[in-house]
Parts: C-alpha cells; sequence; structure tokens
C-alpha cells in the first residue's frame, strides 16, 4: 500500500485495524515524518480495495457497484502528495461496500439488518442512511439494492470494532500530534468525483475544494486555495 512512498529513517509507519474475512489485512495504513514537516494529514477514507470473498458473494453485482463505491487510485495521489511535501498519510485499506469511515456509527439504515426496522422505537435513520448512503451503502443511483440478503448486527459490530474505531482513533491521534508541535492542524479529506459536463461553454473543473458549506473550516482557508 505504500507505492511512492521513499523509504526514511525519520519517519513513522504503521497499519492498525483488521477486516474483517481478510486474514492478515490490515484496516488502514498510517506514514508520518517526524518530526512533522508540515501541520497537514492527508485521510483517504474510500479509497480501499481489499476486499474479502465472502463480502464480494453478499453483493449483486460486485465488479460494478464496488467500482462506483471507491475513490479508486486516489490512495495513489495521496501517496505522491505526501511524499512531496511531507504531510503525514492516512489511507483506509477497507473498503467504503464493507464501512463508510466518513459516517458516524449511529448514521445506520436498520432496514439492512435481520431484526428489521419494526424492533427499534422510535429510530429515524439520518439523511445519509435515507439515501442509500449511510454506514454500510446500501444502493447506488441506477443500480438499487446492492445486497442480495440482510445483513447480521454482529457483521456491524466486527466493522466498527476492527474497522472504523481503529481509523479514527489513529486520525485523532495524528491531529493531536500536529496540534501539538504546530499549534493547528489542517485535515485533507482525498476523494474523487464523478465526471462533469461543461457548463456555459466552458470545461469541467478538474479539483473541487469542499468544506461542508463553511462547517468544516474558515472561508479564507478555501479562499486561499485557489491562489496556487
Amino acid at each position: 500500500m505504500n507505492r511512492g512512498l521513499p523509504p526514511s529513517p525519520d519517519s513513522l509507519r504503521q497499519e492498525g485495524g483488521a477486516i474483517p474475512g481478510a486474514d492478515g489485512v490490515a484496516a488502514y495504513t498510517f506514514h508520518a515524518a517526524e518530526p512533522s514537516a508540515v501541520p497537514v494529514l492527508i485521510a483517504v477514507p474510500h479509497a480501499g480495495r481489499a476486499y474479502p470473498q465472502c463480502l464480494l458473494e453478499r453483493m449483486r453485482n460486485p465488479g460494478y457497484a464496488a467500482l462506483r463505491l471507491e475513490d479508486r487510485y486516489v490512495d495513489r495521489l495521496g501517496e505522491r502528495v505526501a511524499a512531496a511535501t511531507g504531510a503525514a498519510l492516512l489511507v483506509a485499506q477497507a473498503p467504503r461496500a464493507m464501512i463508510d469511515l466518513n459516517r458516524a456509527i449511529d448514521d445506520v439504515d436498520w432496514d439492512m439488518f435481520a431484526r428489521g426496522a419494526d424492533t427499534i422505537g422510535s429510530y429515524t435513520p439520518g439523511a445519509r442512511a435515507r439515501s442509500g448512503l449511510g454506514l454500510i451503502p446500501r444502493r447506488l443511483p441506477g443500480l438499487g439494492e446492492l445486497w442480495k440478503r440482510r445483513h447480521e448486527e454482529s457483521d456491524l459490530a466486527e466493522r466498527i470494532d476492527g474497522i472504523h474505531e481503529p481509523y479514527h482513533q489513529c486520525l485523532a491521534q495524528a491531529l493531536q500530534t500536529l496540534r501539538r508541535r504546530w499549534g493547528s492542524a489542517l485535515l485533507l479529506d482525498l476523494h474523487s468525483m464523478p465526471p462533469l459536463g461543461f457548463r456555459g461553454g466552458l470545461a469541467p473543473p478538474e479539483f473541487v475544494l469542499g468544506d461542508r458549506f463553511g462547517a468544516s473550516c474558515h472561508g479564507t482557508l478555501v479562499a486561499s486555495a485557489f491562489s496556487y
């Protein structure tokens, strides 16, 4: 997973977590220079390609659905940027089809599970889960349902324990380490986007900068990126 990252005696490399059903495969890899060169952490949560066979067997159209869910090869972009800048790099190896690392652990569509929705009282799924892209993705536009049958709650618990929690523990620790050294830290979440068409005769953008509509950082930070 560390293609493009040259070996260095002054760096930290680690693997953590475990992908259920994929014996010996870590949920994520982490690399950081020591001491850090810049107060930046690059995270790649949706490019994981370590698919256990048991997961593929449960998917209706694994080849097409996996590709649609992934930000394929964005990890390689992150590796190049980290190598060029000295930024820390956290890459998920677990696929998004197993668990979405950009979702809260309670953003679950319980209709996907064997117990169904009728035993969970007043639970109301969040907007992401209702759209089909909750903690475990359920459906995709143009494809529909992703799974042949309902999941077991034990599957979800294993994925949270083995993938989601270790990944976010590493993420939090890495940001804390950067803040201690620099006083602040910048988290860059790398993703790919569906192809964008021409608008008003203008070519589509090559890069899209997102800040959750101003919620994740000050607008001046995003604006400054356009000057480079």
